[in-house]
């Protein structure tokens, strides 16, 4: 019976994560306030068969350290009165309540699941991913004013169900690694069958235009080169390298072939990044971001608040509402302060040592672990977007991300810590 509660957990887990970006990326309060309740759903149910097996198989990370302080020092800011916008600091405290319990939930039910809960969830995200990205390529060329061919949308650059094609793309910078692992970890004939979908993907990432997509996409290839070179042997690292190098001219050449005129132009200009006409107004806004952290220094302005504050220290003129500085480093650092600096800063080196390396060539040894090594891929790709845009306040990458940071991280050992009987 515990089995099965655990089973119905991972299922709705899972359900959490497709609701996401298919209800126009959770940024309405509807959206992102169902994903809060079927968290705590996906936290009974646990609970639950914890409770009926008599014992918790407790999932330690070292993350859930600063986590747990990230959302205490929240409270502070909220209860002490340092928040300038005390709606604002609540309502991201209640989005950041559900990714830590997204994360904490993941760890839980995925470190001691079957082999076949991973196969599923592998193959769960390739088919995700390539029926996403057939949808998102026919919708641009058919009515890209429509979501869904129906609902309509005032920003023009809308892809698939999210009104922002850089947010899609984030989103399919997270898919693409774990979706390209899993087909690693598969016999050739099944691997070549669901290659087609990693290759759709790149190919709908690329069509956004989307410069920070493209930043973060090489950056997924380039440590996945260099896993393959260190941590793969023989005859398997040669049909790797062949593999991934095949995937990624199949997809350019598609890219060309059904791109629009302005896009392979609007990609190429990340090599003008210091162009004030490519990124307009960018640079003063983090200017502005971090005159901000350094006013606010000690507690921040309270989670949350950016749009609350930022008109005060705007140095340029502009009719554009600011609601994100479009850095996600450069914004948690005003509103969190130093201290969440500090939090930061203690997180990710618990991050890279965790998933880069402490058993990194074991885990290549299976199917489980080659999804570990793409949740990690797709973990630093959001990373590296969150330097130029703000994802990480979307509801549904959110999500996203907090999942991935939990599969890389998530030992896979069942370890009795709590007897209940």
């Amino acid at each position: 019976m515990p089995s099965k509660v655990f089973s119905a957990s991972r299922l709705l887990l899972l359900g959490i994560l497709l609701f996401g970006p298919l209800a126009f990326d959770a940024v309405q309060a509807w959206a992102w306030g169902l994903i809060a309740l079927a968290t705590a759903i996906v936290l009974f149910l646990w609970a639950t068969g914890s409770i009926g097996q008599r014992y918790v198989a407790l999932a330690w990370c070292w993350l859930f350290v600063p986590l747990g302080l990230l959302f205490s020092w929240g409270l502070v800011q909220l209860n002490a009165h340092v928040s300038v916008d005390p709606a604002s600091t609540r309502e991201a405290l209640l989005k950041l309540a559900a990714f830590v319990l997204l994360f904490f939930l993941t760890a839980q039910l995925f470190q001691g699941a079957p082999a076949s809960a991973w196969e599923h969830l592998g193959l769960l995200v390739v088919l995700f991913a390539a029926l996403l990205a057939i949808y998102a390529i026919l919708q641009a060329y058919s009515n890209p004013g429509l979501i869904y061919w129906i609902v309509k949308s005032r920003n023009k650059d809308l892809r698939g169900p999210y009104v922002n094609r850089d947010h899609y793309a984030g989103l399919m910078e997270m898919l693409i690694p774990i979706a390209a692992c899993y087909c690693f970890s598969k016999k050739r004939s099944m691997a070549l069958s669901l290659c087609f979908g990693v290759v759709i993907a790149i190919v709908s990432l690329l069509l956004t235009g989307s410069r920070g997509g493209l930043v973060a996409l090489m950056t997924e290839l380039i440590l996945l080169a260099v896993i393959i070179v260190t941590c793969v042997k023989g005859i398997e690292k040669a049909s790797l390298a062949w593999a991934t190098g095949a995937a990624i001219v199949a997809a350019v050449g598609v890219f060309f072939v059904l791109a629009p005129r302005g896009v392979p132009a609007r990609l190429a200009s990340i090599l003008r990044v210091n162009d004030p006409g490519v990124v307009p107004y960018r640079r003063e806004v983090y200017a502005d971001t971090l005159r901000i952290f350094r006013d606010h220094l000690a507690a921040g302005t309270g989670l949350g608040t950016f749009e609350a504050i930022y008109p005060q220290y705007q140095s340029f003129p502009s009719d554009f509402n600011w609601d994100h500085a479009h850095n996600d480093y450069a914004e948690y650092l005003a509103e969190a302060g130093l201290p969440g600096a500090v939090l930061l800063l203690a997180a990710l080196p618990i991050f890279f040592y965790k998933t880069f390396w402490s058993g990194l060539r074991e885990r290549l040894q299976t199917t489980a672990g080659w999804i570990q090594v793409g949740a990690t891929l797709s973990c630093c790709g959001l990373l590296v977007h969150s330097f130029f845009d703000f994802n990480l306040h979307i509801p549904a990458n959110a999500s996203w991300f907090s999942v991935c940071a939990a599969l890389a991280c998530v030992d896979r050992r069942v370890r009795e810590t709590t007897n209940l009987q």
